[in-house]
């Protein structure tokens, strides 16, 4: 691919989207040379009817990316792109140089987190964070000694559940409303924050036994016999753990109804599709089916079937090679061997086996010997 006139071409056409397609090439390719030779991308779609003349005066008022996008009724993207354009220096980020914690800011700081507003908020950003987490907030080593003792006397329980829509329990036994708690480190910083918790849920019908990490370390087994003596439990005939690294299925806040019985367009049959993806892909059973269904509704197929591959044998007889063909019809070198032998053109032979082999110097040899 020659790439030396892509500046000029650029500027001629205007965008990306119009190179590519003089090219026979993706947008992306062409977006990676530009790039690679320093060549600033124009704004495209809504970015080249919006004013964006008082940008700098309204972000050197104060107003963030998030507030100038509400403003322009934009993406922070386009106002990142913007004011690149305009060359407006961003604000430094974090605290400034020479910076110090004195007691007065403590204070202050100390004051503005002790609302139960900011409480609130804080517990709402965990909650959708706890679904992707993976460490000490979701099954500590403190917890699963907890567990693996649970297990030892064959008592079901299930970690990670969201009880009373707010407080996340790190174990909860089925057969009774009993919650076990793994106390680490962070338990001495949140003291009031659990015992409003434990009330919470007392009052909800729980018993709530909270162990410490020594207790744990010394004997995790003497802290669950505890539990089961105090409330009577007795070993499952066929215990389940449910071991959670998050929220599942209601709880999670990204929920989207699970897995749902829906009808194949092609062969009729019920098949089960998980609800979040029923929005994204036909309802087929299978591969089987949706390959038939794509033959029988060429109208409505994917891009490759919408090509023109008429050229593709006399392309192939000049000797293009399968990355020349995939560059000139704008798609993959798989496409291309598929629908190459769909068509029954012949493979091109390798150099190597077209030429014959030099037997020179064996025949040399044989005829000194």
């Amino acid at each position: 691919m020659d790439w030396s006139n892509l500046k000029a071409d650029y500027e001629r056409l205007g965008s990306y989207s119009a190179v590519a397609t003089a090219y026979g090439v993706s947008k992306g390719y062409v977006a990676q040379e530009a790039k690679r030779q320093g060549i600033n991308p124009k704004p495209e779609g809504r970015s080249l009817a919006i004013d964006w003349s008082g940008l700098p005066a309204l972000y050197q008022g104060g107003m963030t990316y998030d507030q100038l996008a509400a403003h322009y009724q934009c993406s922070v993207h386009a106002i990142q792109n913007a004011m690149k354009r305009l060359d407006v220096t961003p604000r430094p980020t974090g605290l400034p140089e020479g910076y110090e914690w004195t007691e007065e800011r403590r204070i202050a700081h100390r004051a503005a987190t002790s609302t139960p507003e900011f409480a609130a908020k804080s517990r709402e950003n965990l909650l959708k964070r706890l679904p992707s987490m993976r460490g000490p907030s979701a099954n500590s080593p403190l917890e699963k000694l907890l567990q693996a003792a649970l297990l030892k006397v064959g008592i079901s329980f299930s970690t990670q559940r969201v009880l009373l829509g707010r407080y996340c329990v790190d174990i909860l036994v089925q057969q009774a409303p009993v919650i076990l708690e793994a106390d680490g480190s962070l338990h001495h910083l949140r003291k009031m924050q659990d015992s409003q918790r434990d009330a919470d849920l007392t009052a909800a019908g729980y018993r709530v036994f909270r162990f410490t990490g020594s207790q744990i370390n010394q004997g995790a087994d003497v802290c669950t016999a505890s539990v089961i003596e105090a409330c009577g439990l007795v070993p499952d005939t066929d215990p389940v753990a449910d071991i959670r690294t998050g929220m599942m299925g209601p709880e999670n806040p990204n929920w989207r109804g699970g897995p749902v019985t829906v009808t194949c367009e092609q062969c009729g049959e019920q098949t089960t599709r998980n609800a979040a993806r029923l929005a994204q892909k036909k309802r087929f059973c299978d591969s089987k089916c949706y390959g038939t269904w794509l033959r029988e509704h060429p109208e409505a197929s994917n891009r490759r079937l919408k090509m023109d591959f008429t050229d593709l044998p006399a392309l192939c007889a000049t000797g293009m090679s399968v990355p020349g063909l995939a560059t000139h019809f704008g798609c993959s070198t798989n496409t291309i061997i598929r629908v190459r032998a769909q068509m029954g053109v012949p493979r091109r032979k390798s150099r190597a086996a077209a030429a014959p082999p030099d037997r020179s110097d064996s025949d040399t040899v044989r005829a000194v010997q």
